[in-house]
């Protein structure tokens, strides 16, 4: 039974030109909005933006997709041309975009009388081969939103902060997607594809995480998110869609408005990315009569290899912390920071990968003697672009 199945939202793909080198800027074609994920799963992954998209007929999904055009035609985009033509993909030969959800996650916690919501959204602009039903590269980014709220929020509170992300006029979310498609590169074959193939939370990071009330399920999703997503930022360079959101054996179903459905094929990656949380520690670091500092740690093992060769690019421990200061008064919020933390080590260590700094090495590796790890990165980046 496949674990993951591509849901597409779309407009018809019209026909473009897979397949043959493209001049830029290529023409690729808006599919429109996606979920990820077994449709049947739907609510259960995506419990507020699928009852948001499906709600009055469906009226937010046109919403969203007609305000995603719009905001596309505004752009002036160098590295590519988005048509949002209509015409007959089963003739094949067609670059298509779609902009696909990958995670929601909605937390909240209290303090005294009040609640915070975080609303935290993940997606990807998508590129895919019509003719080959191949999937490309993905272009993962994201949103977070915080509230606080007297009391407990209601269901259509956390609703309307969710639809707020997705509001047509100043939604963040569509804006964080078009700000993605400045780093497409809408190329038919790239010289190496990365994928993120495990994500694992040790048991110390574990029971971290369980001691501050963080479900480490979501936690491994955020750090493949954010690793994923910070890696395309920093490096300038597409990914393959991480391990958990494909089905078994690299095919990712895709079912379109018409009924029609199609297999797309996940390529194997070049080179595969293993990822281990193996702590996380709450530490205080300064205290005066007024307010106190602490550091929430991530620690990090980032393994990356290709099959093919058997060649190792990096195999270290790194360790980064997020200073909060806390007024004596007040109640440090550990869940979030902690949170933070995992945003923070992927953004540091893919920031490393293409431009390494030995005194960034010496400061943030774990174990002694592992200085110049990420002296093959920045070649391995060069042979991804």
């Amino acid at each position: 039974m496949m674990r993951a199945v591509l849901v597409l939202f779309a407009l018809i793909l019209a026909a473009g030109g897979a397949g043959k080198a493209f001049a830029a800027p290529a023409t690729v074609h808006f599919a429109g909005f996606a979920l990820a994920g077994n449709f049947s799963d739907a609510d259960k992954n995506f419990p507020y933006s699928n009852a948001l998209i499906n709600g009055q007929g469906k009226a937010a999904l046109i919403d969203i997709n007609r305000a995603l055009i719009d905001k596309i035609g505004s752009q002036s985009l160098s590295n590519i041309s988005i048509t949002t033509d209509l015409g007959d993909y089963k003739k094949g030969d067609a670059l298509a975009l779609a902009f696909v959800l990958t995670w929601e996650n909605v937390s909240t916690e209290q303090f005294e009388d009040f609640t915070k919501v975080a609303v935290n959204l993940q997606a990807e602009a998508l590129l895919f081969n019509f003719a080959t039903k191949q999937v490309v590269s993905a272009y993962p980014f994201g949103v977070e939103f915080i509230d606080s709220v007297k009391g407990a929020p209601s269901r259509q509170r956390i609703m309307d902060d969710v639809r707020a992300l997705y509001d047509p006029a100043s939604g963040s979310f569509l804006n964080a997607f078009v700000e993605a498609l400045h780093r497409v590169r809408p190329k038919s074959s790239f010289g190496g594809r990365l994928q993120i193939v495990s994500a694992s939370i040790a048991q110390p990071a574990a029971d971290t995480l369980a001691q501050y009330h963080v479900d480490a399920a979501q936690a491994q999703a955020l750090l493949e998110n954010a690793f994923e997503r910070y890696l395309t930022q920093n490096a300038d360079i597409p990914v393959l869609p991480h391990a958990n959101n494909q089905a078994i054996g690299g095919v990712m179903a895709a079912r379109f408005e018409n009924g029609d459905a199609f297999n797309f094929v996940i390529p194997p990656p070049d080179y595969r990315i293993q990822l281990t949380l193996t702590n996380m520690r709450k530490v205080q670091v300064s205290k005066t009569d007024a307010e106190t500092a602490f550091a929430y740690a991530s620690y990090l093992d980032v393994m990356i290899d290709q099959p093919l060769s058997g060649s190792q690019y990096l195999d270290a421990s790194f360790k980064y912390p997020v200073v909060k200061v806390i007024a004596n008064s007040g109640t440090p919020d550990d869940a979030s920071a902690l949170q933070e933390s995992l945003l923070a080590i992927s953004d540091q260590i893919t920031q490393q990968m293409g431009n390494p700094s030995d005194k960034w090495n010496d400061k943030w590796l774990v174990r002694q003697g592992q200085g110049g790890r990420f002296a093959k990165t920045p070649a391995l980046i060069e042979q991804c672009r």
